[in-house]
């Protein structure tokens, strides 16, 4: 062979590896797409919440060497027995080295809490991708919990603040609640509280109609019923509590301590006009809790008092909402709200005054806010905003002239509670009172 043989095959051989290695390359150059992770954006994870749309953050990404067309992200959730894809989303092109995020609502409402859901997340594209083993990625279990910073309508089989104790009559009202010097933190052991015959002023020659003591209390680790310490009024250990409300939040490592009203009905063991006292103990048994300071609602008859009504509502119910960046609790101004019915028949026209007496506790100076806290509304009128200046350690009320705002109707009366803060306010019992 001669030389000029020998260099036209070195040649054609040269050829015909660049030409090799140009289809390898071309070969490779593919997308490569994957999940990169997936999980709420709520503060703390480990959750989701029942009666609600609960959302995915979803990071999908392109590990290959070219763009991935027309990328559509799936979720897909193990309690939509029917048809288990429940949000194709359309992400577009996603090029190569690139990533992209989306959020993924789950339209799936789930009405009872328990259950532990687990989320699948798939992407794909329309062109051929170099690996499809990385395409998908599986949740762990999500807890199904009822979101307690939202209102109690939030949570199936919960109340709102109803009407527990109606007077009518030649009547009036008397109370005080105890100052935040009597909040008790959850090491508290022993606590006495009083209240002076200047505290709760009752006219000579009345009737004692109703006493009602109200207990109000957080951070409370009993695992059922009753919480955890001992009560005596004026001495009497025979005072049974009538109504324990309690609420949760379920949010975060906390999220089982229990917020809580206890009422107890002293009219039996109640001096009017003279001293009394509330004496309580922890319980020994491990049980830990922190109580706010108490109230004391007097209700009396006496002939020289005007005609009225006065309607006496209970429950418990704990409110916060969603401060971002960095308290993501997945609750808005209008999903915090508690609401207060007042179902009984109220004479608008002949009402001279109508005063709603609305208790809360750990409510006022949250951190960056306005100095109050809280919005009220009655009939969907607007009373205030940012209206209870208390601090964490506080249960009073906030007064308010409702009678511009009565229903004409007369039995469909509604006041709400809103809250406007991430630090939480415990709406507790409600007092209105119609004079004629």
């Amino acid at each position: 062979m001669n030389g000029k043989a020998i260099n036209g095959s070195i040649k054609k051989i040269a050829l015909i590896s660049i030409f090799l290695i140009f289809l390898v390359g071309t070969a490779s150059a593919l997308p490569d797409l994957y999940v990169s992770s997936a999980s709420t954006n709520y503060k703390y994870a480990g959750e989701i919440y029942a009666n609600e749309n609960n959302s995915m953050v979803v990071t999908v990404c392109n590990a290959g060497d070219q763009t991935a067309s027309d990328a559509v992200v799936s979720l897909s959730v193990t309690d939509a027995a029917s048809n288990p894809v429940v949000v194709n989303y359309p992400i577009g092109d996603i090029a190569a080295s690139a990533c992209a995020t989306v959020t993924l609502i789950d339209p799936t409402i789930r009405t009872s809490q328990g259950s532990t859901v687990t989320y699948t997340v798939q992407v794909n594209c329309t062109n051929a991708e170099s690996n499809y083993d990385n395409n998908t990625l599986t949740t762990s279990g999500y807890e199904v919990l009822f979101n307690g910073y939202k209102g109690k309508r939030y949570w199936t089989g919960a109340s709102d603040i109803t009407t527990k104790h109606t007077y009518e009559g030649n009547i009036n009202m008397t109370y005080y609640n105890q100052t935040e010097a009597k909040y008790a933190s959850t090491s508290w052991g022993t606590r006495s509280e009083v209240w002076t015959p200047a505290n709760l002023v009752v006219p000579d020659g009345s009737t004692v109609l109703g006493a009602w003591l109200y207990v109000s209390y957080n951070w409370d680790n009993t695992s059922t019923g009753m919480a955890g310490f001992g009560m005596k009024f004026n001495d009497n250990a025979s005072v049974i509590p009538l109504n324990n409300y309690t609420d949760q939040s379920n949010i975060g490592s906390y999220g089982d301590k229990k917020y809580g009203l206890i009422s107890l009905n002293v009219t039996d063991y109640y001096d009017a006009n003279g001293y009394n006292y509330l004496n309580m103990t922890q319980s020994t048994s491990g049980y830990v809790q922190a109580l706010y300071p108490s109230s004391l609602v007097v209700v009396y008859a006496n002939a020289n008092e005007s005609q009225r009504q006065i309607f006496i509502n209970e429950e418990c119910d704990e409110l916060a909402i969603t401060e971002f960046p960095n308290y993501n609790y997945n609750v808005t101004s209008e999903e915090a709200t508690e609401y207060v019915p007042f179902e009984e028949y109220i004479d608008k026209y002949s009402a001279v005054s109508a005063t709603l007496y609305s208790f809360v506790a750990s409510a006022g100076h949250p951190t960056g806010g306005p100095d109050g806290e809280g919005n009220m509304f009655f009939n969907d009128y607007t009373v205030g905003t940012y209206l209870w200046e208390g601090t964490s350690y506080s249960a009073f009320p906030y007064i308010a002239d409702v009678k511009g705002y009565l229903s004409d109707a007369g039995d469909d009366n509604v006041a709400s509670i809103q809250a406007t803060s991430r630090t939480g306010m415990l709406n507790i019992e409600q007092v209105l009172v119609v004079e004629y």
